[in-house]
């Protein structure tokens, strides 16, 4: 823990580390089933074992935003849903993850336009995702911005646009498959799946300068802990310095109101 400039403080947990991974994946699988709130017992036991032995430090301190720079299974849940008894963690606390104390990404503000690409049709075995035309119009709505939908996104249109866009958000609301092997990860364009590498190589080439990449629709890999990283490599090697993804597969509807 580091509340201040000085030397980290280090706090010892009673759990060895596969314990505590063990804990942290029956976790993330009981998030995922929506018809339960058992997720519950394990968000409370987990927030007396990580959040309250620093309780008294973020009082003194006044804190009010909490970082996170984590590995491991760690990468794989949302520390939003950590749970004292009355409320979640995110209702009392700022949240952000970083991957060191060195990085600081830029602010996002509503003066950046939106590159939007999206999918609403479906394109087997994938199904269709019709929110998302709601979840583009919602966006441009708030934000100024252009979209290509279905058939005007493809690989080559992708790569056209990022050559001459002057936006500073890139947004991808799509099927996508992030796991260990970036080569089985991809995002699903109309004409086909661009690999992890395959999008790393295009936003390379991108002569655009975005600060903000959002990934919709989409699912890390729940049992493996390079599943994010990778995904979050993809973004900082392009020079994208902050990304906004999901963990697993959810309701498209409930995704769009959330991203909008």
């Amino acid at each position: 823990v580091r509340v201040t400039q000085q030397e980290p403080i280090l706090l010892k947990i009673s759990l060895t580390q596969t314990e505590l991974e063990q804990k942290l994946l029956l976790w993330r699988q009981q998030l995922e089933d929506i018809s339960t709130d058992k997720y519950l017992i394990l968000s409370q036991e987990l927030y007396q074992l990580l959040i309250e032995p620093i309780q008294p430090l973020l009082k003194e301190y006044k804190i009010t935003q909490l970082t996170f720079i984590h590995d491991g299974f760690f990468r794989n849940v949302p520390w939003s849903a950590l749970h004292d008894g009355q409320s979640f963690l995110i209702e009392n606390y700022t949240i952000t993850y970083r991957l060191s104390f060195q990085d600081k990404p830029d602010k996002i503000n509503n003066n950046n336009s939106t590159l939007i690409f999206g999918i609403t049709e479906e394109i087997p075995p994938f199904i269709a995702l019709e929110s998302v035309k709601e979840e583009i119009y919602g966006i441009l709505n708030n934000w100024s911005g252009e979209y290509f939908l279905n058939q005007e996104f493809t690989e080559a249109k992708l790569i056209q646009e990022l050559q001459q866009s002057k936006n500073k958000i890139l947004h991808l609301a799509t099927h996508g498959s992030f796991k260990g092997n970036v080569n089985d990860s991809f995002l699903v364009a109309y004409d086909k799946k661009i690999t992890l590498p395959q999008l790393e190589n295009i936003l390379k080439q991108s002569k655009s300068s975005f600060n903000l990449l959002v990934l919709s629709a989409c699912e890390t890999a729940s049992g493996n802990e390079r599943s994010l990283l990778g995904l979050t490599g993809v973004a900082l090697r392009s020079g994208i310095p902050q990304l906004i993804g999901s963990l697993w597969q959810i309701n498209d509807q409930e995704s769009a109101q959330l991203i909008v």
